[in-house]
């Protein structure tokens, strides 16, 4: 239609010109076959616009009719996708409601003619699996990595999910490790990798994911605190005497600010001799966090400086005087520093606040020491007392009746 527009323009310019070059004699004479046809140039003008319009139409008709076969297979095509993307959602439909054996039908239908045939492999993937076929979901999955390769993102999470979730948690690893591991910028592949490390024991796999899971946030807090705890305590564990302190500043600084991470370290150093540095782990942890354990291990350690360590408890005293932890450290280390009426006033508010077992055991060794038998039994009397009735308050094993 442009075309025939610009003609049309075209020859109104020429009919302006001719008319004001020769006045009103605006004749055409057009000579053909012998023949002689005299035109006004408007009739002309008409004459050509019409042949012009219809030759346009006589070519578009001419084109259609050779694109014909090439439309067809394009509504073909299209017709085929769009009942493609249908038996898409049904499957993923059914899917949802369990029944797993019409999904996978579904899923599998019109998969050929997808415009995203790599959905539709995986999805069936996941059906053949929770039907227990793996020979079949092994068959599918090869089919998505022709499509998009087996270093794509998306199908190797969709793999090792699969993988993982049938127990084959080695070769989902491998899985995770072929799109990067630990290694990776995606969230979601260094989540998986943490949780089937895990599950597997692989600590060393665990000692770099959870730094990077850490950062990436790739698992919720919940989560991640006790992968981190046990991982962390165990290496501070098994660290021998030589190794301990250099474990130590290999953690990750929060990890070493945690309380369970603290409690480990500083048992380790206590058990090797160091209760100085012990004293100041355990002083730093509890200058962050009140731990009632904490405080218990700091009354514990026997080979500080007892009174250095009465004068940091006894102002501990000041913000937290109902802790029965904290009294029955200060008992302990009343005794070690030779002050033995305050030790022994701070030993029976240990007792009377809960912590009687324990506080009746050091008071009777007190006693036993300054030669007091009578008392001293009585006192191991009451801690053993104290004992059984903890023991007689637990929950009852039906099982066992």
């Amino acid at each position: 239609m442009k075309i025939v527009l610009l003609i049309l323009a075209a020859l109104s310019f020429s009919y302006g010109l001719f008319y004001i070059s020769k006045g009103s004699d605006d004749y055409v004479h057009v000579y053909t076959a012998g023949y002689s046809i005299e035109l006004s140039f408007v009739a002309f003008v008409i004459l050509l616009f019409l042949f012009v319009f219809v030759f346009y139409l006589l070519l578009r008709l001419i084109g259609k009719l050779w694109r014909a076969p090439l439309d067809l297979a394009d509504w073909r095509r299209r017709r085929a996708q769009k009942k493609s993307q249908l038996g898409l959602g049904k499957g993923m439909l059914k899917m949802i409601e369990g029944d797993w054996r019409a999904a996978e039908k579904e899923l599998l239908g019109g998969c050929a003619c997808s415009a995203t045939p790599t959905a539709h492999y995986l999805a069936a993937a996941q059906a053949a699996q929770e039907q227990g076929a793996i020979d079949r979901r092994d068959r599918y999955l090869q089919r998505a990595a022709e499509e998009v390769g087996e270093k794509d993102i998306s199908f190797a999470i969709s793999k090792a999910g699969m993988l993982h979730q049938s127990g084959q948690l080695q070769q989902a690893i491998g899985v995770l490790n072929s799109v990067g591991g630990v290694g990776s910028r995606n969230s979601q592949v260094i989540a998986m990798l943490v949780q089937a490390a895990d599950e597997l024991g692989d600590r060393e796999i665990l000692e770099g994911a959870l730094p990077a899971a850490r950062s990436f946030k790739a698992l919720p807090e919940s989560i991640l605190q006790p992968l981190e705890r046990r991982l962390y305590g165990k290496q501070l564990f098994e660290a021998s005497a030589e190794e301990i302190d250099a474990v130590w500043e290999t953690l990750p600084r929060l990890a070493r600010q945690d309380v369970e991470s603290c409690l480990v370290y500083a048992r380790s150093l206590v058990s090797i001799g160091r209760g100085t540095d012990a004293e100041k782990v355990l002083r730093g942890a509890i200058k962050r966090t009140w731990d009632e354990r904490l405080v218990n291990l700091y009354g514990n350690i026997s080979d500080a400086s007892p009174k250095s360590m009465l004068k940091h408890a006894e102002r501990w005293l000041l913000d937290h005087d109902d802790s029965a932890s904290l009294k029955l450290a200060l008992g302990r280390l009343g005794i070690a520093a030779g002050r033995l009426e305050d030790a022994e006033n701070w030993l029976k508010q240990a007792a009377a606040d809960g912590r009687m077992a324990e506080a009746y055991a050091v008071l009777g060794k007190v006693r036993e020491e300054a030669g007091d038998g009578d008392l001293a039994l009585d006192f191991y009397r009451r801690g053993l007392q104290a004992m059984e009735g903890s023991n007689l308050n637990l929950p009852h094993d039906r099982s066992a009746v």
